[in-house]
């Protein structure tokens, strides 16, 4: 009997492509992530030598004033430059106060002449000037006195709120035993029901209205 060998053969196909797209993908990230580290390192570096040269640049004008004065001070041609530049701003300067004296005299004439105008005008004026002085500091302290109240009568209210919290019915029967005897002639209500009558009269009497 003869043995046949049979071998089966297992071709295997498969599409490659996604994978090679995800690989260039991939590599093209990772090269601009690169590309943003040399981008964010030469920043770095070009501040940093911002900042040396700046230093250095201040530096060397330091050291050259430094070096001019001394000129001007213990060399005789420094000095005697020196004195020559001090002559010529002297001069300059006397040449354009006489150019422009006559401007600044004007100018400074009309404000002379507007400030004894605005002051005699204030002089003719001072007693409504005083009335209106009077009033706003009178403003101002009723302003005050009522704000005081204010603050009392929200107290009053603030206690009126938890007194409700705590025992509702017998607040609101006192309230409306409150409310009762305020309408009767010399009877007194509670402190809420008054808060806002009082914070007006204690302004209105404070201005004098009537």
């Amino acid at each position: 009997m003869a043995n046949t060998n049979k071998k089966a053969v297992l071709t295997l196909t498969a599409d490659a492509s996604g994978v090679s797209v995800g690989i260039n993908r991939a590599l093209k990230d990772l090269e601009r992530l690169q590309k943003g580290v040399q981008d964010i390192r030469s920043l770095a570096v070009a501040g940093v030598l911002a900042n040396v040269v700046r230093g250095l640049g201040q530096g060397v004008l330091e050291e050259l004033n430094r070096l001019g004065e001394l000129g001007r001070t213990y060399s005789p041609e420094g000095m005697a430059a020196a004195n020559e530049l001090a002559i010529a701003r002297q001069q300059s300067d006397q040449s354009l106060g006489q150019a422009f004296g006559g401007i600044t005299a004007l100018i400074d004439q009309t404000a002379a002449a507007h400030l004894k105008e605005l002051t005699q005008y204030l002089i003719d004026n001072r007693d409504k000037i005083g009335e209106a002085m009077m009033l706003v500091a009178e403003f101002g302290m009723a302003l005050g006195t009522v704000t005081a109240e204010a603050l009392v009568a929200f107290g009053e209210l603030a206690e009126y709120i938890h007194a409700l919290l705590d025992n509702p019915v017998e607040t609101i029967t006192d309230t409306a035993t409150g409310a009762a005897a305020s309408m009767i002639p010399g009877g007194s209500g509670g402190a809420l029901l008054t808060m806002t009558g009082a914070i007006y009269d204690a302004l209105r009497n404070k201005l004098g209205g009537d």
